[in-house]
C-alpha cells in the first residue's frame, strides 16, 4: 500500500492507534464516526497490507531502572559489507541496543543504548563496541533529559 491510497479515515485511524493500539473496534468506530465493523475492517486491511507492522506496549525506562541513555557514534575501519554485517549482528543481539542507524557523514553508525547506570554502559561499551575489530572510532553522548520521545509517524505529510 502506498501513502497515496490512504484516505482521511485511514490517516485518522493510524493516528489513533499510534497513540493507543489497545482500543476496541467499538471505540475506534466511535472516534472515527464509523461503525465498529467498518473500523475493524479498515484496521485489518492496514495490518494485512503491512502499513501496521505490530503493536507494542510503551514502558517507562526510569521505572524499570534504565536511567542511562547514550547515543554512540561509531566510525568503522573498513566499509566491507561482510565486516559490517558481523558487527550489526552482534550489536542487534544486545537488548540494551535499542536502535542502530547507518549514517552518512562523520560517523558510520549510530546506536541508541539504554542501561541501568554508567557502570553498565561502560561494560557494554567495552565488551560490545571497543573490542570489535571493525570499530575505528567511538564517540558517546549521554542524554541528560529527553524532551520528546515518540514512535508516532507524522501522518499529516501522507497524501
Amino acid at each position: 500500500m502506498s501513502a497515496n491510497s490512504l484516505d482521511d479515515y485511514d490517516r485518522r485511524l493510524l493516528a489513533i492507534v499510534q497513540e493507543d493500539a489497545s482500543l476496541s473496534a467499538e471505540e475506534l468506530g466511535r472516534r472515527l464516526n464509523l461503525s465498529a465493523s467498518a473500523a475493524w475492517r479498515r484496521l485489518k486491511r492496514l495490518k494485512d497490507q503491512g502499513v501496521i507492522t505490530g503493536e507494542v506496549a510503551r514502558l517507562d525506562p526510569e521505572r524499570l531502572g534504565l536511567g542511562v541513555t547514550a547515543l554512540v557514534l561509531i566510525g568503522l575501519k573498513v566499509q566491507a559489507p561482510d565486516a559490517l554485517e558481523g558487527l550489526l549482528g552482534r550489536l542487534s543481539r544486545s537488548a540494551e541496543v535499542l536502535e542502530i542507524a547507518k549514517l552518512s557523514g562523520d560517523a558510520d553508525l549510530m546506536l541508541k543504548v539504554r542501561t541501568a547506570d554508567l557502570a553498565a554502559y561502560d561494560r557494554l561499551l567495552e565488551e560490545l563496541v571497543l573490542k570489535a575489530p571493525e570499530v575505528a572510532t567511538v564517540r558517546t553522548s549521554l542524554v541528560l533529559k529527553t524532551h520528546k520521545a515518540t514512535t508516532a509517524l507524522p501522518l499529516r505529510f501522507a497524501p
